[in-house]
């Protein structure tokens, strides 16, 4: 609305100046009948969307989704809406959210925590779940090495697992996570969860390929012997 308000000020401003008589308010009016379709635009799915949101790893959007599932779900499209409708879908996939400890919809929240059993519990529901909708959001998890948060890593030891894992990234100042999947050289799917806490932000970096390397090999290995 402040953003709807700046612009309607400074257009008005602008009309004013070429001699157009500005109306105190400014009013809604549906077209005429018969009025031609000049043009027209539509979103992006939803699926499409939270791909994105995973990929990209954007926060804005991860809130965004949240307030429509909780809005969807006949809740309110606020905060506290889309923190009980993750709560409640992690619940109906998991039978417990005793995992997650949310205070926003993105992870961003210092009161935030997550247990890697629990994300890689959800990896192992959307991987192997009876639900076909989880299975189509895998779609979304970066690929090592390829696209997406997941672009510039798994390099050098860790080369091997590029274009084989696919994972969601968790990367915050003081914490590095990995969660995802990868099929390793037996043929079998293994799902995974990494999380490191408490790191100093300027040593981060080895955190971050120490994990790669942990996943690489873990992807590399024959784990049915």
């Amino acid at each position: 609305m402040d953003a709807a308000a700046a612009f309607r000020t400074e257009l008005a401003k602008d009309l004013a100046a070429a001699g157009v008589k500005v109306a105190d308010g400014i009013e809604r009016a549906g077209a005429p009948a018969g009025a031609p379709q000049l043009a027209a635009v539509q979103s992006a799915t939803v699926a499409d969307q939270l791909g994105y949101t995973l990929r990209e790893s954007d926060n804005y959007a991860a809130e965004a989704l949240g307030r429509l599932a909780s809005h969807a779900a006949g809740g309110p499209a606020s905060n506290d809406g889309a923190v009980a409708a993750l709560k409640a879908a992690a619940s109906r996939v998991l039978g417990s959210a005793d995992g997650f400890q949310l205070s926003d919809a993105c992870g961003l929240a210092i009161a935030d925590r997550a247990a890697p059993a629990a994300l890689a519990g959800l990896v192992r529901a959307m991987a192997l779940g009876p639900d076909p909708r989880l299975r189509a959001a895998l779609d979304g998890l970066p690929v090592a090495g390829l696209d997406g948060t997941l672009a510039g890593r798994f390099g050098g030891a860790a080369a091997g697992g590029a274009g084989v894992v696919r994972a969601k990234t968790g990367t915050l100042n003081t914490v590095a996570a990995l969660s995802g999947y990868a099929v390793d050289a037996d043929g079998r799917l293994l799902v995974f969860s990494v999380l490191a806490n408490g790191l100093d932000p300027a040593k981060r970096e080895p955190v971050l390929t120490a994990i790669d390397d942990g996943v690489a090999a873990l992807a590399g290995c024959g784990c049915r012997g």
